[in-house]
C-alpha cells in the first residue's frame, strides 16, 4: 500500500521547483459548434489522459455537475454563477501542442453568444487557473511517486546487499570453522601416521620372525 503524499510537500515543491503559473489566453478554436472564442491554457509535463481526469474533476467541482462527453468534448449545461446574468453552457477539449505539452480549451456559452473576456481579473480566469493549479499539483504528485519508486528500488537493492553481506559473513565463519577443524585433523593425522609407522615397524618385525620360523621348520625336514 502506497504511503499518502504529504500535501505540504507538494506545496513546498510548487513554491520552489515549478515555474510561474501558465497564462490564460483567449483565441478562436474549432469545436462542435464551429470556430468559437475560447479560453486557452497550456499544460506541460502531463499526459492527455491525466489532463482529462483533472479537467473532469475541475468541471464537476466548479459547476456541481458531472460533465458529459460528446464529439470528443466535455460539456456541462445550465450552469448558474453569480457573475453571469443567465445560465451558462461550458465546453472543454484538449489538444496536443508538442512533446509533453497540451492546450486546454474552454468555451463558455451564454444565452446569446460565446464569452470573450480580456481582463485577467474576471472570475472566469480563476476557473482556468484552477485547472492550471490542479495540473501543477498532479505533476508534482507524479514526480514524487516516481522518486519514491526509485527510492524503493534502491532500498530493495540495499536489502539484497545486506542479506548478501550476512550470507558471506556466515560463509566465512563456516569456512573458518572448517579450516580450523581441518588444521586440527591435520595434526591428528600426523600423530596417527607416527603411531602407524611404529605399528608397521613392529608388524614388519613380526612378519620377519614368522618367516624365520618357517625357514626353521623347513630346515628340520631335511
Amino acid at each position: 500500500m502506497k504511503t499518502p503524499i504529504n500535501p505540504w510537500l507538494i506545496l513546498f515543491l510548487l513554491a520552489f521547483a515549478l515555474p510561474a503559473r501558465s497564462q490564460v489566453n483567449t483565441a478562436t478554436r474549432p469545436m462542435s459548434k464551429g470556430y468559437r472564442p475560447a479560453f486557452t491554457l497550456l499544460v506541460d509535463s502531463l499526459s492527455k489522459r491525466e489532463i482529462q481526469k483533472l479537467l473532469k474533476e475541475h468541471l464537476k467541482d466548479i459547476t456541481g455537475q458531472r460533465p458529459r462527453r460528446k464529439k470528443g468534448e466535455y460539456y456541462v449545461e445550465d450552469v448558474f454563477v453569480s457573475w453571469a446574468d443567465g445560465p451558462l453552457n461550458l465546453y472543454a477539449d484538449i489538444e496536443e501542442r508538442g512533446a509533453d505539452r497540451h492546450e486546454v480549451m474552454v468555451w463558455i456559452e451564454t444565452d446569446s453568444n460565446f464569452m470573450q473576456v480580456k481582463s485577467g481579473e474576471h472570475p472566469v480566469y480563476g476557473w482556468l487557473h484552477g485547472i492550471d493549479y490542479r495540473s501543477e499539483v498532479r505533476a508534482v504528485e507524479l514526480e514524487i511517486e516516481g522518486e519514491e519508486d526509485r527510492l524503493k528500488n534502491l532500498e530493495r537493492e540495499m536489502d539484497y546487499l545486506r542479506r548478501e553481506h550476512d550470507r558471506l559473513e556466515r560463509n566465512i565463519a563456516d569456512y573458518e570453522r572448517k579450516l580450523e577443524e581441518a588444521r586440527q585433523r591435520l595434526e591428528e593425522n600426523k600423530a596417527e601416521q607416527l603411531q602407524y609407522q611404529e605399528r608397521i615397524a613392529a608388524q614388519q618385525a613380526t612378519v620377519q620372525q614368522v618367516r624365520q620360523k618357517m625357514s626353521a621348520v623347513e630346515e628340520n625336514r631335511r
